[in-house]
């Protein structure tokens, strides 16, 4: 599995997830399906800054497209939801991407300086996904943290597939449980998990993921810089072109 395949991944998942939303009455096994493409999104972003993060002119160019990408997204993805063009009492997933990236240079750009300044940064940064509410938040930012720290550390010892299928099954699992627990306090976690009839198919949609990462074998694969552009701007595209085909329904 390249980096190839889990761009192709993450880019039909989000499909199916919002064409559900759009087409299909919220069907829930199409919104299971659809909970692979942030977790994915997310280990490519943590996955990308290991390559190029001692590129400065790269990483000024990710955060510059990602910034691009987020203002975008803000007006494609308010008119999806709410049909309306601003919407400010909520935001993206890409917001939270953003910040995740910011906490990514922030630990590589002063984790020799002060150790100390890291989980502070990322407190902070955890936080503001919080007071802007941005879709999957707290526990969005810190995955991407924690995918890229796992990495590293995967990366060195060479863990066998089933081995890193299992951590990233740990991982999702603790994802899961943070985000679940930061959208329904002070409702209790258990009772939550017990009563509602959405949040287990959910939840393996989201541990399903594990799979295709588990596989991951660190080679980027096919290579093309259309795809990549396209991959880096698909979420707010795919929301403009549901939109024009709701209109035409």
């Amino acid at each position: 599995m390249t980096t190839f395949w889990l761009k192709i991944i993450a880019m039909a998942t989000m499909v199916i997830d919002h064409a559900a939303i759009a087409f299909f009455d919220d069907a829930l096994w199409l919104r299971v399906i659809g909970r692979l493409a942030f977790l994915i999104y997310a280990f490519l972003m943590a996955e990308g800054f290991r390559h190029y993060k001692d590129d400065p002119d790269r990483v000024r160019k990710h955060f510059l497209r990602l910034t691009l990408v987020m203002i975008v997204s803000e007006f494609a993805c308010d008119y999806f939801d709410k049909q309306q063009w601003v919407v400010w009492s909520e935001q993206s997933v890409i917001p939270t991407l953003w910040l995740g990236l910011a906490g990514l240079w922030f630990y590589e750009r002063f984790k020799e300086e002060g150790r100390w300044l890291a989980p502070i940064a990322w407190g902070i940064l955890a936080w503001a996904s919080f007071a802007i509410n941005s879709q999957y938040r707290i526990a969005g930012v810190l995955l991407i943290f924690v995918f890229y720290l796992y990495r590293e550390r995967a990366e060195k010892k060479a863990f066998p597939a089933g081995v890193r299928l299992v951590h990233y099954l740990l991982i999702l699992a603790a994802f899961v449980v943070c985000h679940v627990f930061v959208e329904i306090y002070p409702y209790p976690l258990v009772q939550f998990f017990l009563r509602s009839r959405t949040i287990w198919p959910l939840t393996f949609g989201m541990l399903a993921t594990a799979v295709p990462l588990a596989l991951y074998n660190g080679k980027p694969g096919y290579k093309n810089r259309v795809l990549n552009e396209l991959y880096g701007w698909f979420y707010p595209l795919q929301f403009f072109v549901l939109i024009a085909i709701a209109s035409l329904l």
